[in-house]
């Protein structure tokens, strides 16, 4: 306190020394001292002393300024002394200071500068001095990049930029400085942004950079510019913020199957274990996501479960799964999915395998064929095996699906010699995909024996009519035997043969099939009736061997439709059971001709109109009582409540069909009553003949 009244005192004489001077001087004199003082007074905002050169002018704008400053509240900040310029007899003061209620710099941001020309007195005339024009503080600055960490994953690169300046109404346009990291910065800008007008408020602004190079480091620092002044703030950190750029994430791991596989990734237990690779990654990998499904193409959920490389999984049940993993790394980007597919077979395989004929047989004649059921896809063969447990032949497949096939065996060993007769045995071996093994042994009796039937059927079974044979073709009578023989076919009927077919010569294990048209040897329809077909096979050695099939019920029934006569019959092979007029599709609409059978029978049945209400075709809902389907398309035979009149010319009327007088929308209309006997009279696939006429 002593110290500051002592300065003050020392200011309060110097300026009262100059006082005196100034009248010995001039008037000018005192006028240029007095206009220092009132520049430092506006300017001056904080300051420290500095050193006085021994300058007189100096010292005297020095101790002024410094005085006036405290004077007005006001803090120099700094003060120093130019170089006089050696003609001008004027030196340069040069000072930093803090201005009231100005918005505070960053700590970084250098002071502005103001210069002072004082005026050195000279003994005669006392010369005016003048000042520069005051020089404004900069503005202020503060930038962070919008995303958190070092790492860039998106591009562009955005920085948040917010500006203020301690004067209203100023320009101030933000300026970067991006370079890559090995490069020095420079101190220019690479990069300019719009200007922004300041009005008393922090200005926000947002720097995007693209095109920044992937796997590449930059470094970067942000100023503001004043566009009116050209002062600048200082960078907002003097080395630069470092960015790194990851814009593409790491490859997929590559999946393992831990647990001991086959071929294809099969596994015997629902239980099972995986490892994966780490990919290659620069800002390395901070954990994995995985996940146990059926869906080919389902994700794990994006939240790290693990930071191994292993993962245990325990299928819910057998079949396809896939393991689904991904890789998340520190700078935060997942890789693509990587897939393992594993197929889970924990059921035991079997096979339900047909009895091997417990007779002897010759299987040079006719192949020991094996019959099998299996219960899942598997790998099947068969070993025939000597009385000693010798293994003369194996005879394998390949992968068959669930369900039925057959093995086949010649009768010869490995090397193609024919087998010996005796009491061998025929080893069935079933391997599922996952490698599980199941077997069974049946007992083989091997000599000469006579021909024996192993196959014989019917390709129609329970019924067939003749007048289907343009839909479901012929029947047929099928036989196969394990050695070559003559074969006859023969038709019985109540114990009488009533058709027979020569003696065929056919191979072991060819598919013979005799055809059978429901005619007999005339050409005529055999009567209604359950028909079998005995078969007569012989061997080359004459041994003979029979057997029989089952019953077949030959059915005659038809229905026949005139659409010249408006006419239906209703047949037993050319007996008329049922004669009704009926009407049928109009010119319009017509009915189509052709062979068809029964496919579908309703009883109560509505028809719903196909056709849209702006058709012309379109009808209401009509209920019938009793519908009969003849062809896929929607054609029917059916009753018609709302027509009386039928038979000739009640389909030839113009107008909408279903009407009275009009024709159908192509189905058959019958009567009521005729309709209730024919839809009880008919089955499942009784013949349905459209003719353009008709004469029984």
């Amino acid at each position: 306190m002593i110290g500051m009244m002592r300065n003050r005192a020392r200011i309060v004489g110097l300026a009262a020394v100059l006082t005196v001077r100034a009248r010995i001087v001039g008037l000018a004199a005192v006028l240029t001292i007095v206009a220092v003082a009132l520049l430092l007074i506006r300017a001056i905002m904080t300051g420290s002393p500095a050193r006085v050169e021994h300058n007189p002018p100096l010292a005297v704008a020095r101790a002024i300024s410094q005085q006036t400053a405290r004077h007005n509240g006001l803090s120099l900040a700094s003060l120093r002394v130019g170089q006089a310029h050696p003609a001008s007899h004027t030196a340069l003061l040069i000072y930093t200071a803090r201005l009231p209620h100005a918005a505070p710099p960053p700590s970084t941001a250098p002071l502005p500068g103001v210069a002072l020309v004082a005026e050195r007195t000279r003994p005669r005339i006392a010369r005016t001095g003048t000042t520069r024009a005051e020089r404004p503080s900069p503005p202020a600055v503060f930038a962070r990049n919008l995303v958190s960490g070092p790492w860039l994953t998106h591009s562009p690169l955005q920085i948040a930029v917010s500006m203020w300046d301690a004067r209203k109404g100023v320009r101030l346009r933000p300026q970067l400085e991006l370079r890559p990291i090995l490069q020095p910065l420079t101190g220019h800008p690479t990069m300019e942004g719009s200007p922004i007008l300041y009005a008393g408020h922090a200005l926000s602004a947002t720097l995007s950079v693209a095109g920044l190079g992937n796997g590449l480091s930059y470094h970067w620092r942000v100023r503001a510019h004043d566009m009116d002044s050209g002062v600048n703030s200082a960078w907002t950190n003097t080395q630069g913020e470092v960015v790194r750029v990851h814009l593409t994430p790491s490859a997929a791991p590559a999946l393992t199957l831990v647990t001991p596989t086959v071929p294809g990734n099969w596994v015997s237990t629902r239980g099972f274990a995986t490892n994966w690779s780490q990919p290659a990654d620069p800002a390395g990998i901070a954990g994995y996501a995985y996940l146990l499904t059926r869906n080919p193409l389902a994700q794990p959920v994006l939240a790290t479960r693990t930071a191994k490389r292993s993962a245990t999984f325990v299928a819910p049940n057998d079949g396809k799964w896939f393991v689904a993993v991904r890789a998340l790394d520190r700078a935060g980007l997942w890789s693509p999915v990587a897939r393992l597919k594993v197929e889970v077979d924990a059921l035991s395989p079997r096979a339900q395998v047909s009895p091997v004929p417990d007779k002897a047989i010759n299987p040079l004649h006719a192949p020991l064929v094996v019959r099998l059921a299996l219960n899942q896809p598997s790998w099947v063969s068969i070993s025939i095996q000597n009385s000693q447990g010798q293994t003369l032949r194996i005879v394998d497949t390949p992968l068959r699906g669930r369900g039925s096939l057959s093995l086949t065996w010649d009768g010869r060993d490995d090397k193609g010699a024919a087998v010996a007769n005796g009491r061998d045995s025929v080893q069935v071996t079933v391997r599922n995909r996952a490698g599980a093994v199941w077997t069974t042994t049946r007992p083989l009796l091997i000599e000469e024996s006579a021909p024996s039937f192993t196959g014989a059927g019917l390709t129609q079974t329970g019924s067939y009519n003749p007048y289907d044979n343009s839909l479901d073709g012929t029947e047929g009578v099928t036989v196969t035997l394990d050695t070559p023989v003559h074969l006859r076919v023969e038709a019985i009927r109540d114990g009488q043969t009533v058709k027979s077919w020569p003696w065929q010569a056919i191979d072991a294990g060819q598919v013979y099939t005799a055809t059978w048209d429901g005619m007999d040897a005339h050409g005529a329809i055999m009567p209604a009736g359950n028909y079998t077909f005995r078969l007569t096979a012989r061997d080359a050695a004459g041994n003979q061997s029979t057997a029989t099939t089952a019953a077949v019920a030959l059915d005659r029934r038809r229905i026949v439709v005139s659409l010249n006569g408006q006419e239906m019959w209703a047949l037993d092979g050319d007996q008329v059971l049922l004669h009704t007029l009926v009407t049928t599709g109009g010119p319009e609409l017509p009915t189509p001709l052709g062979d068809y059978q029964i496919i579908d029978r309703e009883s109560p049945f509505t028809f719903h109109s196909p056709f849209p209400t702006s058709s012309p075709y379109w009808y209401p809902d009509s209920p019938t009582t009793f519908a009969l389907l003849f062809q896929s398309d929607g054609y029917f035979i059916h009753d018609a409540p709302w027509r009386t009149v039928y038979g000739p010319g009640s389909n030839q009327t113009d107008g909408t069909p279903g009407g009275n007088y009009t024709g159908t929308h192509g189905c058959v209309n019958a009567p009521y009553d005729a309709m209730s006997w024919l839809w009880n009279w008919a089955t499942m696939y009784t013949p349905v003949q459209v003719r353009r006429s008709f004469t029984p």
